[in-house]
C-alpha cells in the first residue's frame, strides 16, 4: 500500500475483538475488524457495522478420530462428546 498511496498514514493495532467496537466509538480507531461469532455486538447509535466475510469454523481431527470418517459438515453437537478448544467468546475449553 505504501507504494500505490505514498502520502497515506496507516498504523495497525493489535487488539481484541470485544476492544474493537469502543475503540472505535471512543475515536481512537478510524475502524475496527472484529469477529462475531453469532451475532454481531449492537453497536452505538454513532458507529455501523459492515459484514466483510464469511469465516467457517473447521474441526481439526486425526485421521483415526471417529469424526473423521465422515466427508460433510459436522454439527457443534457432535463434538462435545471430547475435549476440544473453542475460539468462541465465552467457551474457550469444552470438557464432556
Amino acid at each position: 500500500m505504501r507504494h500505490r498511496h505514498t502520502d497515506a498514514d496507516l498504523s495497525v493495532v493489535d487488539i481484541t475483538s470485544d476492544q474493537g467496537m469502543p475503540a472505535v466509538a471512543a475515536g481512537d480507531l478510524d475502524l475496527a475488524v472484529i469477529a462475531a461469532w453469532d451475532q454481531p455486538p449492537a453497536p452505538p447509535e454513532h458507529v455501523r457495522l459492515h459484514p466483510l466475510l464469511t469465516d467457517p469454523m473447521v474441526v481439526v481431527l486425526p485421521d483415526d478420530h471417529p469424526l473423521a470418517a465422515g466427508t460433510g459438515p459436522l454439527r457443534l453437537g457432535c463434538c462435545t462428546t471430547w475435549p476440544a478448544t473453542c475460539p468462541l467468546p465465552d467457551i474457550r475449553r469444552i470438557d464432556r
